[in-house]
């Protein structure tokens, strides 16, 4: 019951009203801990519902919105019925959105259908751009994927960002060099970093360091409170290392 809230005034003061188009992730990175939060099982909503719901905050004000599924293009069907829903329903020209989405699948009529639905802009959560590194943290998408899908979103003129984090099991300071130098050989317009990988309990991280067959560093310690944030960060580097990350970036903007 949407109406019992005042939406609009987060639109007021600069936020985003948030919207689901499903739940769950089936996906098994090793970090993540969608999967425990929401359930591995994806349950879709279906497209009208989500059109139904969007109007009825259009007509309270609110213009400006984000899709919170953990994959907006996991499964890739849903999120283009999605976005036809929209635009037939007449709101592709009157809202703006933003989503987070996976490298793959990910192609160019998606991204078309996106845009005509009235999406302003793309989270990919890409995590590294060394292949090595990726099969380590279980993601599915390797360097190549996120060439062609920085190419397709070049294609439609569709702003993004890819997300990195630096720091997983087996991470070096020669796959951090690989992975920033390949940023820039792509052209990403916008990339986020983050160092170390936050331990969330229930996660394949999460056990496979309390059964001890991953090694490297718990920051701040091993025994902190649970409710306190615990990080991790690979063996092979240490917190004086990861100033490599800063020198590598200098002062190109893209970088954050």
């Amino acid at each position: 019951r949407r109406r019992l809230f005042d939406h609009n005034r987060y639109q007021q003061l600069g936020g985003q009203v948030g919207i689901e188009t499903k739940r769950g992730c089936a996906e098994n990175c090793i970090f993540c801990a969608d999967p425990v939060a929401k359930g591995n099982r994806v349950r879709l909503r279906p497209p009208l519902n989500v059109v139904q719901e969007l109007r009825d905050l259009l007509n309270q004000g609110v213009s400006w919105f984000h899709l919170c599924d953990s994959e907006f293009n996991l499964p890739l069907s849903h999120a283009k019925e999605v976005c036809r829903a929209i635009i037939d329903g007449g709101l592709g020209d009157r809202i703006r959105w933003y989503c987070y989405s996976a490298p793959v699948p990910f192609d160019r009529e998606l991204a078309g259908l996106m845009k005509r639905a009235g999406c302003a802009g793309v989270n990919f959560g890409v995590d590294s751009l060394c292949d090595e590194q990726l099969r380590r943290l279980k993601r599915r998408h390797d360097t190549h994927d996120v060439q062609n899908l920085a190419r397709v979103m070049k294609e439609q003129d569709l702003n993004y960002i890819i997300d990195l984090l630096v720091g997983g099991p087996g991470e070096t300071e020669e796959t951090i060099r690989a992975t920033i130098e390949r940023a820039r050989q792509l052209d990403i317009p916008l990339v986020g970093i983050a160092a170390g990988l936050r331990v969330y309990p229930g996660t394949p991280l999460s056990n496979a360091i309390n059964q001890g067959t991953i090694s490297g560093e718990l920051f701040p310690r091993a025994d902190c409170a649970a409710d306190e944030p615990l990080f991790y960060l690979s063996s092979h580097l240490t917190v004086e290392s990861l100033s490599l990350v800063n020198g590598l970036i200098g002062d190109d903007p893209r970088f954050l």
